[in-house]
């Protein structure tokens, strides 16, 4: 099932005509990601997820807003990924879609936060 964080972050997300995501930090258990429309310039959101078990994916890429940005996986598509990545109780897996990887970027983690910035 969707959170209401995760819906709401993706609608903040695809208000925008592309996104650009970079990981700011990785520290302890918590993976920061920045994201914004130039992040030369400055950034308009930061993710935050905590206790994180697993991060797949790259470190920076580009979003096409035009169709969904961020989820979490559902039905058997969320069973599959939960085998692939050994997926503990009371860890949920994160989506990132990047417009020009082939692969999403995954983050499995107890829980997120997203905090607009400017």
């Amino acid at each position: 099932m969707q959170s209401k964080t995760v819906t709401e972050t993706d609608k903040l997300i695809r208000n925008k005509l592309w996104c650009d995501f970079e990981v700011a930090s990785f520290t302890g258990s918590d993976v920061v990601i920045r994201g914004g429309i130039d992040l030369c310039y400055s950034w308009e959101l930061v993710l935050t997820f905590n206790q994180v078990a697993g991060y797949f994916g790259a470190f920076a890429w580009q979003s096409d807003t035009s169709a969904v940005v961020f989820d979490m996986p559902v039905g058997d598509e969320l069973l599959a990924l939960n085998l692939r990545y050994d997926v503990e109780m009371g860890y949920q897996i994160y989506r990132f879609t990047p417009e020009y990887h082939s692969q999403p970027i995954i983050i499995i983690a107890q829980g997120m936060s997203c905090k607009r910035v400017g």
